[in-house]
């Protein structure tokens, strides 16, 4: 999340490797989510990266504001294939875009050329996953996600994806971004110096279950916590200013976490028991319904108390090194200190 471009990278290369972590209920017969079971959010990234990246040389927008046709075309054509959708046999309006492209623009040669593994990654990526039956799952999966893909209906919600809402949310959420969170080191007289507890000095405690159990948290669940506070930062730069909560989509978050969770446990996904100054580090809603999604909100005090915000390359040469920390990622590997940080020592007060 923080480094878009290696998550977009993690679904154009390499179907059969167990990175990115596809949730589970991706591969069922679940077919009733208008997201598509969070498929929907990596389309988005996928159209982000073809779209900024190789319509180079066709303006975006025609004279009349509207999305040039061909980049419509071009785009709805790379992420079906991406899907492994036979374009030839689709029973759908996007039949079209096939032989629209008869001659393959350029564009679309750069793509195939530079991720020859795009085309059919998630059907590849199915097949190798998938258990049982994988060919007859897959021919539902197809026929009922190209339905939804290729609806006529509600094109544009955001809440029911279809080729035409990828792109229209694609391009407003822009270019791939590279993004560092910092976050104010440990000021205290002693700080800890293990560093798989560097960043306990964020919590005063952990409120305990009711039988007294769970008054300590694994050192993974730290960077968890970490990566749901960038989470909410980069959802609040595509939410209303001053708007508390976000919609925080679980597929993505999971997907980051490396983590497989087939009971949508509360805690799998956000920490309500995480204190800091006797309040709660994160609000949700929603979570118990089974959703896809919660609606998250991090205590703003706590925010501003650390000094949290997301920077990008640019201004990481304008950043205290000895007083606050910077962190960057891989895409599902473990949250990491930028190797820009030399200077651990805490500032004093």
């Amino acid at each position: 999340m923080l480094n878009e471009i290696l998550e977009f990278e993690a679904y154009v290369k390499d179907p059969e490797s167990a990175d990115p972590r596809i949730q589970p209920k991706m591969l069922t017969k679940n077919y009733e989510s208008d997201d598509l079971n969070g498929i929907g959010g990596i389309l988005v990234i996928l159209a982000r990266g073809f779209i900024l990246g190789f319509e180079t040389e066709q303006k975006i927008y025609n004279e009349d504001g509207l999305v040039n046709e061909n980049i419509l075309n071009d785009t709805k054509y790379i992420l079906l294939q991406w899907c492994g959708f036979d374009l030839n046999v689709l029973e759908s309006k996007e039949k079209a875009i096939n032989d629209d492209l008869e001659n393959h623009r350029q564009c679309i040669l750069e793509w195939q050329k530079t991720y020859p593994e795009a085309d059919g990654w998630l059907k590849k990526y199915w097949l190798h996953h998938c258990p049982e039956k994988k060919k007859e799952q897959w021919e539902n999966v197809e026929s009922e996600w190209n339905k939804k893909l290729c609806s006529k209906n509600k094109e544009y919600s955001q809440k029911q994806i279809t080729l035409t809402s990828v792109i229209a949310i694609a391009l407003e959420r822009g270019p791939l971004r590279k993004r560092y969170m910092t976050l104010r080191k440990d000021t205290s007289e002693k700080p800890e110096k293990d560093p798989k507890k560097r960043f306990v000095y964020l919590y005063s405690r952990i409120e305990p279950h009711k039988d007294g159990s769970g008054t300590s948290i694994h050192e993974t669940t730290r960077e968890q916590i970490l990566k749901n506070i960038a989470a909410y930062l980069i959802g609040k730069e595509y939410h209303p200013k001053n708007q508390r909560f976000i919609l925080l989509d679980r597929g993505r978050l999971m997907g980051w976490y490396g983590k497989d969770d087939y009971g949508y446990a509360d805690e799998a996904w956000y920490r309500p028991r995480v204190i800091w100054e006797e309040k709660q580090i994160m609000e949700a809603h929603s979570g118990d319904r089974g959703w896809n999604f919660i609606k998250l909100s991090i205590n703003q005090e706590f925010l501003e108390h650390f000094e949290f915000q997301l920077i990008s390359e640019e201004q990481i040469a304008d950043i205290d090194k000895s007083g606050y920390w910077i962190l960057d990622r891989t895409w599902n590997q473990e949250l990491k200190v930028s190797g820009i940080v030399l200077n651990n020592t805490p500032k004093k007060k």
